[in-house]
């Protein structure tokens, strides 16, 4: 048990952010769905997808991830607390540490926070296995965007039939106003 006004090795760990290639679409950022008939279509990937602007979101080909490191920092204690059997101390920065992160040399320190530091990451590493937005599964993203492309199609034509019809009224009207 430590003291207050003792200098010891604080474990602690720094996040750096990282990214690695989407395990689903491999940094392409789309996929490849072949269906009953032997179609394919191309949808965007929602493995490595992101959140824009306005909620937007696009795929990235990557997922973004913390890697933590360790870090053994030398504090003074300037606080103990004894709460259910249990040690607690604080120093500048931090209100409450547990005195396993607390340590007499560096070194100890240092691997306390190697070992924190793994835990973290793997734990982070185990998150990019799962979508960034889980509601929907894929068969659904594919009926959605199939039925967008109909929908897409359906309203091309009758836009191309209404523009062609628009310009024979536009010429009319230019007819009229040049006759006034």
């Amino acid at each position: 048990m430590f003291n207050l006004g003792d200098k010891v090795w604080y474990a602690g760990q720094a996040n750096v952010i990282k990214t690695k290639v989407c395990e689903d679409c491999f940094g392409k950022k789309s996929l490849v769905v072949i269906l009953g008939d032997d179609t394919q279509i191309i949808i965007p990937c929602q493995g490595c997808e992101k959140r824009g602007d306005y909620y937007e979101t696009y795929p990235c080909g990557y997922n973004e991830y913390y890697e933590w490191e360790a870090k053994a920092e030398l504090v003074t204690i300037n606080r103990v607390e004894i709460r259910h059997e249990k040690v607690e101390y604080g120093y500048d920065g931090n209100y409450c540490c547990d005195q396993d992160k607390m340590f007499l040399t560096e070194e100890e320190a240092k691997a306390k926070g190697d070992e924190l530091s793994r835990i973290h990451t793997e734990e982070e590493l185990k998150k990019l296995k799962h979508k960034y937005k889980n509601t929907r599964s894929w068969a659904w993203n594919l009926n959605y965007h199939r039925s967008r492309i109909k929908d897409a199609k359906r309203d091309l034509e009758y836009h191309s039939r209404q523009f062609e019809y628009t310009k024979t009224k536009v010429k009319e009207d230019k007819i009229e106003v040049t006759n006034v």
